[in-house]
């Protein structure tokens, strides 16, 4: 582990859904300044407004921060681009450091740092994001009280009806995530045991991605801004369709 001073601040951003959100936390876990937006426009209008408006009415200087968080992915292909690409730059123009967060560790770390969580510890936490076409990006945790929550299977892509194998013979499962309506729908027949997490602890948010940064950064896991990269994983759709078109020789 790294020694971190606690009143290092990180911001992170979060882009990888409708929503944006941004987060100022100390490296003890204090929470100085956030804000959220859902309101239907784009991220590329959205991000910096929302981020400059919370940074002056905490009163806190860009200068100030000392790591730059974002939730590098699986998401939203245009929202995870743009997230990235606003840390690169910022991060770039000042010479810090920067910490790439899966969404799927950031929601987790949100439910798992939430009062509430204690009515749902001792569970399997699956963390699923809409992927579309009865797809969703999934990641599975194992949330045990007073700990954090341990990651038992990967990022991926999958579809929902998968899930079954992965929770079918846990005692108890919540879902958590913008996918976590839909999965409940499809599986909760066969899922007796699956349950919906509260929406305040349940979406994608900055906070979640600054709490898993903390522990990132005291492991020393910072990267340099240029070697910032997306974490996609499924090939964007604009992608998959250039190459079916290849296949069946149109141009």
């Amino acid at each position: 582990m790294t020694e971190v001073p606690d009143n290092r601040k990180i911001l992170a951003i979060d882009c990888t859904a409708k929503s944006v959100s941004v987060a100022v936390v100390s490296c003890d876990g204090n929470m100085e300044a956030s804000s959220f937006l859902n309101n239907g426009l784009t991220h590329s209008q959205t991000l910096l407004p929302l981020l400059n408006s919370m940074l002056a009415q905490a009163e806190i200087a860009l200068e100030q921060i000392d790591f730059f968080a974002v939730a590098a992915g699986p998401g939203s292909f245009t929202g995870v681009r743009i997230g990235v690409a606003a840390v690169k730059g910022m991060a770039t123009a000042l010479g810090k450091p920067c910490v790439s967060v899966s969404t799927l560790d950031a929601m987790a770390a949100y439910a798992a740092a939430n009062p509430q969580i204690e009515e749902f510890a001792n569970t399997h936490l699956c963390a699923v994001m809409d992927a579309r076409c009865a797809q969703v990006y999934n990641a599975i945790f194992d949330l045990q009280v007073g700990s954090d929550a341990i990651k038992i299977v990967p990022d991926r892509a999958v579809a929902i009806a998968a899930l079954t194998e992965d929770l079918q013979n846990c005692a108890k499962a919540t879902l958590i995530g913008d996918g976590a309506e839909l999965c409940l729908d499809v599986l909760k027949t066969e899922l007796p045991n699956l349950q919906l997490a509260p929406e305040n602890m349940r979406l994608q948010c900055a906070k979640g991605v600054a709490y898993a940064a903390i522990k990132k950064i005291k492991a020393g896991d910072v990267v340099a801004p240029q070697q910032l990269v997306p974490i996609y994983l499924r090939v964007p759709q604009a992608e998959r369709e250039l190459k079916k078109r290849r296949e069946n020789g149109l141009n």
